[in-house]
């Protein structure tokens, strides 16, 4: 066994000449992440035969439509404080949880009233499903976000492992709860109690956990919550622009055709997942080295990662027929979207980029980068949506993608 083990441990650091990383680093942190994104995979995978098998296309669209609502409604709360809690573990501030999860907490406020005032509407229009859903919503995702700061505090203490078994928990509890549901009603409301409930009670457990086992207690980095707010802030376009296609399509072309649109999106989704599993790895790295000695590897790493995700594009643009009409019959019209789609896992191989960014505070490229994609985004979706139905929002998904690719480079260059 020690033999194989020192083997391995030979074989990453010669691999080093070639990826000009620390592999061993890679090595360990990547078998967590990737055990955790299997997991998360074969859960999404496993919700997505469920959802096509067990619910009726109207049901399903229209509780997509209330979780696309209750994500554009969370983009108002301090999303981009984990990444900023990420940067502050890593330098030593462990204090920075409790005082991250009080700062979000107060912030759900905003959620808890702009779900109740959306409740308001729907109830005065008799529609008493979306009215029920969003009152859930709405006390249910402040303790979300902010109990789930745990997974940023594992991230920044490089412990992999915990994040990741955490994560797998989540998932698991989380999925069975859904798919027991679904076997019993068709009612979205209903069906959106069990997914925020299940994801509420789990968040909390872990988080209480953290404090109880970790005891992370000591000094607060005092600019964290500013460069969150600023990480917030350009996050509510993201936010707003990552959700407002499946909020149109409900509107203008109905839930049904939203079904078919969110089926189209699923597996790409879920491959992009993945790719972002390298983000966790690479920001408290990042966030340890000089700027400078960042730039000039940087360029050859994005490229490798380049060639490899164009190798899982192919491979999925082939197979994606076969997959669909084995999982998901019903929703063969997906496939072509969905292979379309598939190409935006390309622009994930500029993550490192747009990390080294975020490690360093760089928040007038963030900004930039950001504002200048997303409100392209939601801009083109308003104008061709409408006209193109889902033609029009798959247009604008990869466009925008391609776009937000260029605007980095740029940023880049001019560093």
């Amino acid at each position: 066994m020690n033999t194989l083990k020192h083997a391995t441990y030979r074989l990453l650091r010669k691999s080093e000449r070639y990826f000009k990383t620390d592999m061993v680093y890679v090595a360990r942190g990547g078998f967590w992440v990737t055990a955790g994104n299997i997991v998360s995979a074969l859960a999404a995978f496993g919700l997505a035969v469920a959802y096509a098998n067990l619910l009726p296309k109207e049901s399903y669209g229209t509780y997509k439509y209330i979780l696309s609502l209750a994500g554009i409604i969370g983009a108002f709360s301090l999303t981009g404080l984990a990444p900023a809690l990420v940067t502050a573990i890593a330098k030593g501030f462990d204090g920075s949880l409790r005082h991250a999860f009080k700062t979000i907490l107060r912030w759900g406020t905003a959620i808890f009233m702009i779900s109740i005032l959306g409740a308001v509407y729907y109830l005065i229009n008799e529609n008493y499903t979306l009215a029920i859903s969003l009152a859930i919503v709405g006390v249910t995702l402040p303790i979300i976000h902010s109990a789930g700061l745990a997974g940023a505090f594992f991230n920044g203490k490089k412990d992999f492992k915990t994040s990741a078994i955490a994560g797998i928990i989540m998932t698991t509890v989380v999925a069975a709860a859904v798919i027991v549901t679904a076997m019993f009603t068709h009612n979205p409301a209903i069906l959106i109690f069990a997914y925020f409930l299940s994801t509420a009670a789990v968040s909390l457990s872990i988080y209480l956990w953290t404090l109880r086992t970790h005891k992370p207690c000591g000094s607060v980095d005092k600019n964290f919550v500013s460069f969150g707010k600023h990480l917030s802030l350009t996050s509510v376009l993201e936010t707003v622009s990552e959700h407002l296609d499946k909020v149109l399509v409900f509107h203008y072309l109905g839930a049904a055709q939203l079904a078919v649109y969110t089926f189209a999106l699923a597996i790409p989704n879920q491959m992009n997942a993945v790719a972002k599993g390298i983000k966790s790895i690479t920001l408290p790295k990042l966030s340890e080295k000089d700027i400078g000695a960042l730039r000039d590897g940087i360029k050859a790493k994005t490229l490798r990662l380049f060639f490899i995700f164009l190798s899982i594009t192919i491979t999925y643009i082939i197979g994606a027929p076969y997959i669909y009409q084995l999982l998901f019959p019903q929703y063969m019209e997906s496939v072509l979207y969905s292979q379309i789609l598939s190409i935006t896992l390309l622009v994930s191989s500029t993550m490192l980029i747009a990390q080294m960014f975020v490690a360093h505070g760089k928040t007038k490229e963030i900004y930039i980068n950001k504002i200048s994609s997303d409100a392209l985004k939601i801009i083109l979706l308003l104008t061709l949506l409408p006209f193109f139905g889902i033609w029009g929002a798959v247009f604008v998904v990869l466009f925008n993608r391609l776009f937000s690719v260029l605007m980095m480079y740029i940023l880049y260059r001019r560093m």
